[in-house]
């Protein structure tokens, strides 16, 4: 008995430490991707953004190949062997250089369809897929033994690196090819890391039991991890192939502005959150509040950043990316109910295949695939590119509604302790902070309309929420301040 509270107590300790790391490394990349983002936004134009987004949308569709539940099936099994391990490894090198091969045969096709520099771009990809593909393996062993705090650490390296490369390689004017050179660094680097970083002796080596693992317990995985992708791409591919490359380029921009927060926040959470699910997967009423604490963080966080930076992205794209990016404005405020929900997606997901229930990921996958091909054909055909942002925005919603429907057989959810407090919240930051930003900006530039209406909005948000929430926030503090105490 002693012994699993002393095992527990190390698993929660290597989980905060893990989050720790794992938050101060994404906190330190958001930054550096930023100002890189807007270097290479300046240099590049839209249309060569397009050409590498369209090429990266079809590459996605090929992966599909790869989609086993790799990541899933290391991290839950418990007893992990060394001939399971190097089997797994060998499968991850022979699909990834399959699909290799397949794009290579198929540029003669894709030429009919694309312009040289996305087919160019499609084949770089491919090759970096392999190295993508199979780095997989030691990441999964870091992350399963909680070793996250090398992880986050090689991923700042990693991006350190590469961020390095594309400047140089984009102000010598090598044009689309810097996104994708961009690219390879970045996975070039991680792929060499965690090998380096990873205790286990890889081996070339099939084991048919293992091998029978694979494809059986995979299998499981298949559907919803493309589906996944699907969900994920499609509109890049549609939008890209009907509406051409500068078109995607911006809608491609807007998308990327939109899922700023979660890329900073979810792979810090998601990282820990898969293991501490598992622990905690017989235990309804922990499993409960864990779950319940990181989507109600998750809300108010994403409510915090896009009120103001919804309310003034007019001037923060004029100001940081320059007159050619300010068409993507009033894309990326459609986009907005996808940034704010993408991460409670992402994390209500995790839950499901903690639970071993990928069967329930996938059911809600092909609704979201059922929901968003038809209304991508419709939408694109009248609305252009902002019905593509209509159409995410519809089918993220649904899932996270057919998420927390299922995650009652799992979890006991208030959710209107989660949802209601931050919502009026937003309602009354908005209610003030647009009708002055109406009235006043005609008088004021654009470096102090994002001063004053973005610390505005924000500051009224939180101190409503404060007003609303104070008897939990002091629970919260206590309950931090006890840990601290102990440890």
């Amino acid at each position: 008995m002693q012994k699993q509270i002393q095992d527990g107590y190390i698993i929660k300790k290597k989980a905060v430490s893990g989050v720790f790391w794992q938050t101060f490394s994404n906190v330190l990349q958001f930054p550096i991707n930023f100002a890189v983002l807007i270097v290479i936004a300046r240099l590049l134009s839209p249309k060569e953004f397009g050409v590498v987004a369209l090429a990266s949308s079809i590459i996605i569709f090929f992966s599909a190949l790869s989609s086993w539940g790799t990541s899933n099936i290391l991290i839950q099994k418990k007893n992990l062997t060394s001939e399971f391990i190097d089997t797994f490894f060998t499968l991850q090198i022979v699909i990834s250089v399959l699909i290799f091969i397949l794009i290579i045969a198929g540029r003669f096709i894709f030429f009919k369809f694309y312009e040289l520099a996305v087919v160019n771009s499609l084949t770089f990809l491919g090759l970096i897929f392999i190295f993508e593909t199979v780095q997989i393996i030691p990441k999964c062993l870091l992350q399963k033994e909680l070793i996250l705090k090398a992880d986050a650490i090689l991923r700042l390296v990693a991006t350190i690196i590469s961020s390095l490369i594309v400047i140089v390689v984009a102000y010598l004017g090598m044009s689309y090819w810097s996104l994708v050179i961009f690219r390879g660094s970045e996975v070039l680097v991680l792929f060499i890391g965690y090998f380096v970083l990873c205790s286990h002796k890889f081996k070339i080596l099939i084991d048919r039991e293992s091998f029978k693992f694979f494809f059986i317990k995979g299998k499981s995985y298949f559907a919803g991890e493309n589906l996944i992708r699907f969900n994920h791409n499609f509109d890049d591919y549609l939008l890209g192939t009907l509406k051409g490359s500068r078109t995607l380029g911006l809608y491609s921009m807007s998308y990327r502005f939109s899922e700023i927060l979660s890329n900073i926040i979810s792979p810090a959470v998601d990282s820990s959150a898969f293991p501490t699910y598992s622990k905690f997967q017989d235990d309804r009423a922990k499993l409960s509040q864990s779950y319940s604490m990181i989507i109600s963080s998750l809300f108010r966080l994403s409510l915090l950043f896009y009120l103001p930076v919804g309310l003034l992205i007019y001037e923060l794209v004029n100001l940081i990316y320059g007159p050619k990016w300010v068409e993507i404005s009033n894309v990326f405020r459609m986009l907005i109910p996808y940034g704010i929900f993408i991460s409670i997606a992402r994390n209500s997901m995790i839950l499901f295949n903690s639970k071993n229930d990928p069967e329930r990921v996938l059911k809600i996958n092909l609704i979201q695939a059922l929901i968003l091909a038809p209304l991508l054909f419709i939408f694109i055909k009248f609305f252009g590119v902002s019905g593509v942002a209509i159409a995410v925005d519809i089918m993220i919603i649904a899932a996270v509604v057919l998420y927390f429907i299922y995650a009652q057989k799992y979890v006991d959810l208030n959710l209107v302790k989660i949802f209601v407090p931050p919502l009026i919240a937003s309602i009354i930051s908005i209610g003030i902070s647009y009708p002055l930003y109406e009235y006043l900006s005609p008088f004021l530039d654009d470096i102090f309309k994002i001063l004053i209406f973005g610390v505005l909005s924000a500051g009224i948000f939180l101190f409503v929420l404060f007003l609303m929430e104070r008897r939990e926030l002091k629970l919260i503090y206590g309950l931090l301040l006890s840990v601290f105490k102990k440890g």
